[in-house]
């Protein structure tokens, strides 16, 4: 009996970590000289102060502001960047618009969606 109760406990464990979740790592900046490699390490989410990730979590995206909120194209789909997750003032070497998300099983619609931690816009944004 109590061999099941922890066989239970064990599962109860992993069906509540989220599924799914993984740095998204394609190689996109595997050749960015060191200082920009620098400046993915120390971002920062502005609510959280948690790092964003590194560079091997940041993505290029195009984005769209409607009414006052960013918009960012995850795999097709777009999504709204929370307020508290734009990066502003961080002096955007890249040129480019970056995201930083993590993939987590949505059990309403039966699969994954994003969780956004940081979308830094280009500088002339």
């Amino acid at each position: 009996m109590l061999s099941r109760l922890i066989a239970l406990a064990c599962l109860a464990t992993v069906c509540a970590m989220p599924l799914g979740v993984r740095a998204r790592d394609v190689g996109q900046f595997t050749h960015a000289p060191q200082h920009l490699k620098d400046w993915f390490n120390g971002l920062k989410a502005p609510k959280s102060g948690t790092l964003c990730c590194a560079e091997a979590d940041g993505r290029r995206t195009e984005f769209v502001v409607r009414d006052g909120t960013y918009w960012v194209r995850i795999d097709g789909t777009w999504y709204a960047i929370p307020s508290d997750a734009v990066v502003r003032g961080s002096g955007n070497p890249t040129g480019e618009a970056i995201v930083f998300y993590y993939l987590m099983w949505d059990f309403e619609s039966g699969g994954q969606r994003p969780v956004i931690l940081c979308f830094v816009p280009n500088d002339f944004s």
